[in-house]
C-alpha cells in the first residue's frame, strides 16, 4: 500500500466513538489527589456519551472503581497502560482512499507511533508504547507501525490538505533527533493525506509536552483556524503570540493560500503550589458527534469562560457547547482533548 492513499479525516467528522484511558494514580503527578482527577476524567468521559459511544481502557485493577464511576453506556476495555493521555499515547486512525478497500469497503488505518513520555520526561512508557498494537487489535483494525516518535496532541489537521504543528514539539532533540522541518514533512503528510504543513514556532507557556500545537491552535474547518492569543501584559505568551501570528502570515505569503484566523483570548494566569505555570488552554476542547466538550476553568476565569463558550457557539451552531472543568485536568498537565482519542467511521 502506498502510503499516499491514507487520509485522516478532521476532528469534525462523524465518529464511531471516542478512545479514552483510565488515569493510573500512582503515575499522576499528583497522585494524592487521585480521586479528584479520576472524577474529572469521568466528568469529560460522560458528557461524550450523551453524544457518542465510548470506550475506556482501564488496567485489571481499576475496573471496579472505574465502573462505579463511569456512566453504564461507557464500554471498559482491560488494556494495561501506564498513563491516560491517550490521544498523545493511542493510534492515529485514518482512513484509505477510495482506491485502497478490503472486499469492497475503504479500509480503516491505526498509525502506531512510537511513544516515549513526552521526550523521555518520565521513566516508565513501555506498557503505553504498546497500546496502539493491543487497540489496534482489540477494534480490529489494521495496523501501521511508523518509526518516528509522535504524540497525538502535537498534531491536527483541516481534512483539506492542511496539517499543523509546532515546531518547539515536533523539533524537540530527544523526539527524532537529527530529522528537521523537510525530513517529517516527506514522513507525515503522506500518512495524514496533507500537502502542506504549517508549522508554528511555540506552544503556550506552561507546557510540559514542548509545546503541543492542541494547547495553542487548531481548525475549526477547511481553512479556518483558532489561535488563542495573550495581551502584552503576558510577556512569555504574548512573545509566542506575535511569533505565531508571524509564521502564519508568513505561511500564507509563501504558499499562496488563504487562512480565516480566528483569535481567542488565553484564560487568567495560575500558578500551581510550587509556582509554576498551569498550561490553560480554551484550544484544549473536543469534538464529539454533535457536541463541543470544552474546557472552562470558573472563579478569575469567569469572563474568558463565557467569551470561549460565545466564540464556540458561533463557529459550531449545529453542535450543542458542553462546558466541563478543566482546573483538576490542567494540574496533571493535560485537558480534555488530551484525554481523548476519536475513532473516525469508516465509510461504505
Amino acid at each position: 500500500m502506498n502510503p499516499s492513499e491514507l487520509r485522516m479525516p478532521p476532528e469534525w467528522a462523524p465518529h464511531e466513538r471516542t478512545m479514552m484511558a483510565w488515569p493510573v494514580a500512582e503515575n499522576l503527578i499528583h497522585p494524592e489527589r487521585h480521586r479528584e482527577v479520576r472524577a474529572a476524567y469521568a466528568a469529560v468521559a460522560n458528557a461524550i456519551a450523551d453524544f457518542e459511544p465510548v470506550l475506556m481502557l482501564t488496567n485489571t485493577d481499576d475496573l471496579v472503581g472505574a465502573r462505579r464511576l463511569l456512566d453504564g453506556r461507557i464500554r471498559l476495555l482491560e488494556l494495561p497502560h501506564d498513563d491516560g493521555w491517550l490521544r498523545d499515547s493511542g493510534p492515529t486512525v485514518v482512513l484509505g482512499l477510495p482506491e485502497w478497500d478490503t472486499g469492497g469497503r475503504r479500509e480503516r488505518f491505526a498509525l502506531s507511533w512510537r511513544f516515549n513520555a513526552w521526550g523521555e520526561k518520565y521513566a516508565n512508557w513501555e506498557l503505553d508504547n504498546r497500546v496502539p498494537i493491543a487497540l489496534a487489535d482489540a477494534l480490529n483494525i489494521v495496523r501501521l507501525d511508523v518509526d518516528l516518535v509522535l504524540e497525538g496532541g502535537s498534531i491536527h489537521v483541516d481534512g483539506s490538505g492542511l496539517l499543523l504543528t509546532t515546531a518547539e514539539c515536533l523539533l524537540h532533540p530527544k523526539r527524532n533527533p537529527g530529522l528537521g522541518k523537510a525530513e517529517l514533512e516527506a514522513e507525515l503528510e503522506p500518512l495524514l493525506g496533507c500537502d502542506s504543513t504549517i508549522w508554528l514556532p511555540w506552544g503556550i507557556a506552561g507546557d510540559e509536552t514542548d509545546g503541543h500545537v492542541d494547547n495553542v491552535a487548531c481548525f475549526v474547518g477547511p481553512g479556518r483556524l483558532l489561535l488563542q492569543v495573550a495581551g502584552p501584559e503576558d510577556d512569555e505568551n504574548f512573545r509566542r503570540s506575535e511569533a505565531n501570528r508571524a509564521a502564519l502570515h508568513d505561511w500564507q505569503e509563501s504558499s499562496g493560500r488563504t487562512l480565516e484566523l480566528i483569535e481567542i483570548e488565553q484564560p487568567p494566569v495560575r500558578l500551581d503550589p510550587a509556582g509554576r505555570r498551569l498550561a490553560r488552554s480554551y484550544i484544549n476542547f473536543y469534538l464529539a458527534n454533535g457536541a463541543v466538550i470544552a474546557p472552562v476553568f470558573g472563579a478569575e476565569a469567569r469572563e474568558t469562560d463565557e467569551r470561549l463558550l460565545s466564540c464556540l457557539s458561533e463557529l459550531f451552531p449545529d453542535r450543542r457547547i458542553v462546558p466541563v472543568d478543566g482546573s483538576e485536568l490542567v494540574t496533571e498537565g493535560g485537558s480534555v482533548h488530551c484525554i481523548t482519542q476519536q475513532l473516525p467511521v469508516r465509510p461504505d
